[in-house]
């Protein structure tokens, strides 16, 4: 066993500079200079999403990021705002989540001023040309998740429906197909004013940059961004009880299967040693979940754990592929692995070893621009972002004792759903039914 001392502050710092500014419109703008990169982050996040949605508009957040990218200002179609950002050294990203919409250019340093005007043209001044086009778009997007008669079998939705049923937080991002063929003009603008205004966003700049020169950049250009208001919060979900099990049929060779549990969202103080507890359920081909299912059982080619958190709610998933009758063996294997982290504490070796990987990740964090601006720039859309420094001390002090604390808090029947998609005959499904309501 290697043995040495590890110093979360590290032996150089963490090499970078955080400020933070609020305009008058109340948008939040946070510098983080790193002066060793050679490429910058200027990235954009809305709390918008469908947390934020309705059923009846189910989908308009994402119909709107879709739009977006439809031409703005000085650069009216498609094609012409790609090639600006190209042209730029960069690529444009965009992403929408259950609660929060991104805009992101990463550039070569020299290109940063520019790039950040021309997002703020991007989310300020959109054109919404070609709504049909990009309707048509969305549809084929859908279309990956439901199968030739149109019924889901995109095991995201199958199971956060069930985790979640009737909360915002159980739908899809994409809505329905039903919402998208009727989405107008008029519903992209109403979504537009009341999610991409000051008061709803965050500017996150990271990178190498002159702080006073690019800060004024950034200013300027968002400067005519509306105030608005925040997006009121939804209900906290209450997590639907367990066990369930719900299989859907779709052809082919493997059988899909997910185990998740309700977890603690990024508000809970359990959520540091909940991190490293999923450092050593799945964190590199040594660590239980690999070394049992695949290297001893066979049982699958690839198999992960995610944390998957909100600001008040989580879930922890467990999903892996496999043959079709091999499927209630995976199930029984898995749950098997999460009981004894539940039942018996992690090893001194296991524990370090996961600890100093957590830590050594949040390093890397400062080689990624990217990487920079959604740690600080998501975390400040809710709450006071955590500085990588100080996570890394909190890291430091997880104890076995409160990774298998907060393993009971995980690992219960009550919060236990497995879904599956694939081929499973009757055998099979009431095998892995079994399985589910006898763990304990």
């Amino acid at each position: 066993m290697t043995s040495f001392q590890m110093d979360p502050a590290g032996e150089d710092g963490w090499g970078y500079t955080r400020t933070k500014n609020t305009l008058a419109n109340g948008l939040k703008i946070v510098r983080i200079l790193q002066p060793h990169l050679h490429r910058g982050s200027v990235a954009v996040y809305f709390r918008a999403g469908s947390r934020f949605e309705s059923p009846e508009e189910n989908g308009l957040g994402h119909f709107l990021e879709h739009m977006i990218f439809r031409g703005s200002g000085s650069h009216p179609s498609a094609f012409a705002l790609n090639l600006a950002v190209e042209e730029l050294g960069g690529t444009l990203f965009a992403a929408t989540a259950p609660d929060c919409t991104v805009f992101e250019i990463t550039l070569p340093r020299e290109t940063l001023e520019q790039g950040a005007r021309l997002l703020a043209e991007i989310v300020t001044k959109p054109l919404f040309a070609d709504i049909d086009i990009e309707r048509r778009i969305i549809v084929e997007e859908i279309r990956e998740d439901v199968d030739e008669r149109g019924a889901p079998i995109d095991i995201d939705f199958l199971s956060r429906s069930r985790m979640w049923p009737g909360h915002p937080l159980g739908q899809a991002v994409t809505g329905p197909p039903a919402n998208v063929a009727g989405f107008r003009i008029e519903d992209v603008r109403r979504m537009f004013e009341r999610s991409y205004a000051g008061r709803n966003a965050v500017v996150a700049v990271s990178g190498s940059f002159d702080s006073d020169r690019l800060g004024r950049a950034v200013e300027e250009s968002f400067s005519a961004m509306p105030a608005g208001a925040p997006s009121p919060p939804s209900l906290r979900p209450a997590p639907a009880p367990g066990p369930t099990v719900l299989h859907a049929h779709h052809g082919g060779s493997q059988t899909l299967a997910r185990i998740a549990f309700h977890a603690p969202g990024e508000d809970d103080p359990d959520r540091t040693a909940l991190a490293i507890l999923m450092s050593v359920l799945d964190d590199g081909m040594s660590t239980r979940l690999h070394r049992r299912i695949f290297e001893e059982q066979g049982l699958a080619y690839n198999v992960s754990a995610e944390l998957d958190q909100y600001e008040d709610a989580g879930v922890l998933d467990i999903e892996a592929a496999c043959v079709h009758e091999n499927v209630p063996s995976l199930v029984a294997e898995a749950l098997s692995i999460v009981a004894d982290l539940r039942d018996r504490p992690a090893s001194d070796r296991e524990l370090a070893k996961a600890k100093r990987r957590a830590i050594w990740g949040l390093r890397l964090t400062l080689d990624d621009p990217h990487g920079m601006s959604s740690w600080f720039g998501e975390q400040e859309l809710f709450r006071e972002p955590e500085p990588l420094e100080e996570r890394a001390r909190a890291v430091e002090a997880v104890t076995a004792a409160d990774v298998r604390r907060v393993a009971a808090r995980v690992f219960r029947a009550d919060g236990l759903h497995v879904t599956t998609v694939g081929v499973l005959d009757g055998r099979c499904r009431a095998e892995i039914e079994r399985i589910a309501s006898s763990f304990a």
